[in-house]
């Protein structure tokens, strides 16, 4: 019986029937073509390209697989290829070319010279479009000249020194306070959360005269602060997600998400513009609390109210979500870095200190530092942070913008060619490209700032005492030409006194196995936040 069975199994012509020569044709060519085409791939991307700098290019797809896979060190992997060569146009994907430049020439000539040539672009305002609206971000020609013109005013020199500092120290003043109480505890906290609550607070009170009390001793949950990151979060997603607008559709996903934070985010700048027309209800500032309702909102409610179709409600909307982004997510992000690299670096950490008791002895009249009790020494430290003493920290400003250099508060940004062009350094440019430059690339390379790019050296900045700037187009933290930032004096003064503060009164320890690295975002802002311990400063 078992011989029968295995004679059927085996049968010659029962094999033929299973496995027929049609079968047996097509796998051939189905591993013929898949042998050619590996070849041919193989050919195309390692062999075509062997000469060429910059990445490997795949067909059709381009950098797409790549851009993926290292999207969590996104800014290191441009780096490394423009490390070698300052200059690529590479394919981003799907027929999306980018120019890619971290030459100083050529970032004059796009910010400056033929700066008309190169706006924002519908491509980016079309990614940003729900978030950040017609904002000063997201707008390009009139709507964007307009709209810098009214928001000069808010950083004038005069208002610096008498609107700004005194916020910027009261909020400045609470959050010692805050830490003053976490050091009790012995327990970690993360700094990064704490300085997103202060910029947040003070961005939204300067600008828009709201206190949103986010400081509080018992550090309340603010839903507008979540509402901002998880909109952040999620338009920034879209730029490595090529199908977004199909997960918008159909509504899942991240695109979910951003719909229900933009939502919440629209609730509560209209609840805001509201009550500001309803306090200005002619257009014009009361006059009993001129100065406190001086502020950006109630200026452009006034050219609504006086008949600037412009501004509507929408697009006070947009203002208001643009400025929150300007100043709190970048000057957040700045002092953690700040904090983080002078951790790393106990003897620029010495020079701040010195300098601060430098500025404390010249005090008029001197004042007893050592004994003074804690909320004195708290009070009488933030008096002396005045916007001309401020101003006369040279070693700190120098750190800052050190720390700037090599981790700056935006570190990719984009423009779009209007029209053909060819780039100082030979570039040519193609209609629709996208012009990327790359402030966190060029801080570390050795070509422009020679072979120690990669050290922080605040004294770098330094010759015979005095504070040497460089040019914005070399140093591109806060952009050049006519989108220099307009912010860029009001940030570095809230920077200064946060900093001075948090210096002057409290030693911070890193918390030992945490990875501390950046999160790709609009803004550099470190993932899985700052998380540290803090301690009261001995006298």
């Amino acid at each position: 019986m078992e011989l029968d069975r295995l004679s059927r199994v085996f049968d010659p012509k029962r094999v033929e029937e299973m496995f027929d020569v049609g079968d047996v044709d097509r796998v051939l060519v189905v591993t013929t073509l898949l042998i050619c085409f590996s070849a041919w791939l193989w050919w195309y991307v390692f062999w075509t390209q062997r000469n060429r700098p910059g990445p490997y290019e795949f067909p059709v797809i381009g950098l797409l697989i790549q851009a993926q896979a290292n999207w969590h060190r996104l800014h290191d992997y441009i780096t490394d290829y423009l490390y070698n060569v300052d200059t690529l146009r590479v394919n981003i994907g799907f027929g999306f070319m980018a120019v890619m430049t971290a030459d100083p020439a050529n970032i004059e000539y796009i910010m400056k010279t033929n700066f008309n040539n190169y706006p924002k672009g519908p491509r980016l305002i079309s990614i940003n479009q729900d978030f950040f609206g017609q904002g000063i971000f997201n707008a390009d020609g009139d709507l964007w000249i307009h709209q810098r013109k009214v928001a000069a005013i808010e950083f004038n020199s005069i208002r610096l020194r008498n609107f700004n500092t005194p916020i910027f120290n009261d909020f400045g003043i609470r959050l010692v306070h805050r830490l003053m109480e976490k050091s009790m505890s012995k327990s970690q906290i993360d700094l990064q959360e704490l300085m997103s609550r202060m910029t947040l607070d003070t961005t939204v009170r300067i600008a828009f005269g709201v206190d949103l009390g986010s400081l509080a001793p018992t550090l309340p949950h603010v839903p507008v602060g979540k509402s901002y990151e998880t909109a952040s979060t999620c338009s920034f997603t879209r730029f490595s997600h090529p199908f977004w607008k199909v997960e918008k559709f159909f509504q899942f996903g991240q695109e979910k998400r951003l719909k229900k934070a933009v939502a919440d985010l629209d609730a509560f700048a209209y609840d805001v513009i509201q009550k500001r027309k309803k306090e200005l209800p002619d257009g014009k500032f009361m006059e009993q609390v001129n100065e406190e309702k001086d502020d950006l909102l109630s200026r452009f409610v006034k050219m609504s109210k006086q008949g600037d179709n412009r501004f509507g409600d929408r697009a006070l909307r947009d203002i208001m979500v643009n400025y929150i982004l300007a100043g709190r997510d970048s000057t957040s992000a700045v002092i953690c870095w700040t904090m983080y690299m002078l951790v790393l670096n106990p003897e620029a950490l010495s020079k701040v200190r010195q300098e601060l008791a430098e500025l404390m002895q010249k005090q008029s009249p001197p004042r007893d530092w050592d004994h003074l009790s804690e909320e004195k020494a708290i009070e009488a430290f933030a008096e002396l942070l005045t916007f001309d003493n401020v101003g006369s920290l040279t070693y700190l400003h120098a750190t800052i913008t050190e720390t700037m250099r090599l981790y700056p508060p935006v570190p990719l940004n984009t423009k779009e060619a209007v029209a053909d062009d060819i780039l100082p350094s030979g570039q040519i440019v193609r209609k629709g490209d996208a012009v990327v430059f790359h402030p966190y690339g060029m801080g570390r390379m050795p070509y422009i700032w020679g072979p120690d790019a990669a050290d922080f050296k605040p004294e770098r900045w330094i010759k015979d005492g005095v504070f040497q700037p460089e040019s914005p187009f070399k140093y591109i933290a806060f952009q050049g030409g006519p989108r220099l930032c307009l912010g860029k004096d009001s940030s570095y003064l809230q920077m200064k006194i946060t900093v001075a503060l948090l210096t002057q009164f409290f030693d911070f320890k890193l918390v030992p196995g945490h990875r501390y690295r950046y999160k790709v975002m609009i803004s550099l802002i470190f993932d899985d936040g700052l998380p540290v311990t803090v301690h009261k400063r001995k006298k």
